[in-house]
């Protein structure tokens, strides 16, 4: 499990966002040991708050503001020491039920089943809505489109992961039987697009980062996205842990201020969103272009989720958990942060 600490470097946040920073600050609660904040999350004896937040995925343009926001200045002048916990969908759960992060980054329908399974957090704001997942076909292949994968093996991270979730729909939606289709699980998507190259599977389904690389080098096509054949729903979203939320409000208000408001600003400028994706997160200049144009757009200013993007989340919710069945959702908490912290 790897920490890294983000400390702002360049002063660009707005004196209106300073201003609620200042404000939330001086009325967060404590949690964890004076001595061992950055530890323990929570407020030391310097008034500085620690919040440990773990992602699902490592070096994610869905999670930029977040993990380079050393270089974005996300956190700047907030008084929050944010630190940063790369973690994969399957250890997301278990790193929270820990104790060693405050705050989840990663897949709304694993986060939502999580709390059914017993870890007490809520999610309380959206990254990314849309299914974002694209559906790529490998060049060892004739598919020309979704429907042509009938009979394809489909790598995916694992079972009840958004890929494995993604191919069940696109199959639900196109009347495949499971013996139409296979799948083949390879644990993280490093392996899995490595299986992809080297010929192993079919098709894989991904997010755009590594479609467009994919497609870039020349090993595979882009057929489409599986968000036409899932529907409403949050591919990405924030929770955190009840302890921490109550015993914290104030600092968490601020933190989410500070994000959303860091997105706003790269969405105005996407430049700075290409910039960082080449200097510090080391995309391709011309997939760091296709995601500024055509990802960024899509990512969440505010974290406001729909009633029916949480249907959406709460039948993902038991997929996640082996219900293939569609007929026994698990209801999705939500809280939005706006609302709930103050």
């Amino acid at each position: 499990m790897t920490v890294r600490t983000s400390a702002a470097i360049r002063p660009r946040r707005a004196a209106a966002i300073l201003a609620a920073a200042a404000l939330t600050l001086a009325t967060a609660g404590c949690g964890g040991s004076d001595d061992d904040a950055s530890a323990s999350g929570g407020t030391s004896a310097d008034g500085q708050t620690t919040i440990r937040v773990v992602t699902a995925v490592s070096n994610s343009y869905w999670f930029l503001p977040i993990q380079q926001a050393e270089a974005l200045g996300t956190f700047e002048g907030t008084g929050l020491d944010v630190q940063v916990i790369d973690g994969t969908t399957p250890t997301l759960g278990q790193i929270l039920a820990s104790g060693d992060a405050d705050v989840a980054l990663g897949g709304g329908t694993t986060e939502a089943a999580l709390r059914e399974q017993g870890i007490e957090q809520t999610i309380v704001g959206s990254n990314y809505a849309p299914w974002g997942m694209h559906v790529v076909a490998n060049d060892n292949t004739d598919a020309q489109s979704i429907e042509d994968l009938e009979g394809a093996n489909f790598g995916i991270t694992g079972a009840g992961a958004p890929s494995d979730y993604s191919v069940h729909k696109i199959a639900q939606e196109l009347g495949w039987t499971t013996s139409d289709y296979q799948t083949t699980s390879f644990g993280d998507v490093a392996s899995m697009v490595a299986g992809f190259r080297s010929g192993a599977v079919d098709a894989i389904i991904w997010g755009a980062d590594t479609a467009f690389s994919l497609e870039d080098e020349g090993s595979g096509r882009i057929l489409g996205s599986s968000a036409d054949y899932v529907g409403p729903t949050v591919l990405e979203a924030f929770s955190v842990m009840d302890e921490f939320g109550q015993e914290n409000s104030g600092a968490l208000r601020t933190f989410f201020e500070a994000y959303y408001a860091e997105v706003a600003e790269l969405q105005a400028d996407p430049q700075q969103f290409i910039d960082t994706l080449v200097q510090q997160s080391g995309y391709s200049q011309s997939v760091a272009e296709k995601l500024a144009e055509e990802e960024l757009p899509l990512m969440s200013a505010d974290g406001k989720i729909t009633s029916e993007q949480l249907t959406g989340l709460s039948e993902g919710a038991a997929f996640s958990t082996g219900d293939r069945t569609n007929e026994n959702p698990i209801e999705a908490e939500y809280s939005y942060w706006a609302d709930t912290y103050k």
